[in-house]
């Protein structure tokens, strides 16, 4: 056999393109913590307490008003008093795009399995329709399927049709629990 053959391909500018452009590609598509999507990465991160100014900015974008202290009790529950932390941040060319914030439930609200919530979720205006919340939810499903949880819920304003679409895309439907709140009145006296 010649072994000077191969050296024929490395020569080769598709061999040369294939080896240094689609296959480190190819390696990081199959990375767990990482997804190429169109050209982009997209890393799904835990979130740290620094994320908080971009989850803050991004959340302004899409809801119209800035809230901080919202988010700044969020991230502190999930990041330091959860003893397993679900919640992600997606970051493209270095900046972070998305954020989304979960939780999990070990048999509350006469639930007996572990479920996981998510509470939280947005992406920045700018970089919707690039696959960013898909990225986010399919590192959340490897994440809660290590953990062998079965169950994910979440709550959606019944009016809000691009997220009920999203979430419609991602396999959600509605759930067979209710869920109920009544207004209070605490100037009110009890009855």
């Amino acid at each position: 056999m010649d072994r000077e053959a191969p050296l024929t391909y490395r020569r080769d500018p598709l061999v040369r393109r294939f080896r240094d452009f689609y296959l480190p590609r190819l390696r990081q598509a199959f990375d767990p913590d990482q997804v190429w999507l169109f050209g982009s990465r997209v890393r799904g991160d835990a979130m740290r307490e620094s994320d908080l100014e971009a989850v803050v900015t991004i959340d302004a974008m899409a809801a119209g008003r800035r809230r901080p202290r919202y988010f700044e009790l969020m991230i502190q529950r999930a990041v330091k008093q959860t003893g397993v932390q679900i919640s992600l941040v997606a970051e493209m060319d270095g900046r972070v795009v998305g954020f989304l914030i979960g939780s999990l439930y070990y048999g509350e609200y006469g639930v007996m399995e572990p479920t996981a919530s998510i509470d939280a979720v947005s992406v920045d205006p700018r970089f919707r329709g690039r696959q960013v919340g898909k990225a986010m939810m399919r590192q959340l499903r490897l994440n809660l399927g290590a953990l062998h949880i079965t169950t994910l819920r979440t709550e959606v304003a019944w009016d809000d049709f691009d997220l009920l679409a999203f979430f419609k895309s991602e396999g959600f439907a509605p759930a067979r629990r209710l869920c109920l709140e009544r207004a209070l009145d605490p100037t009110a006296p009890l009855e």
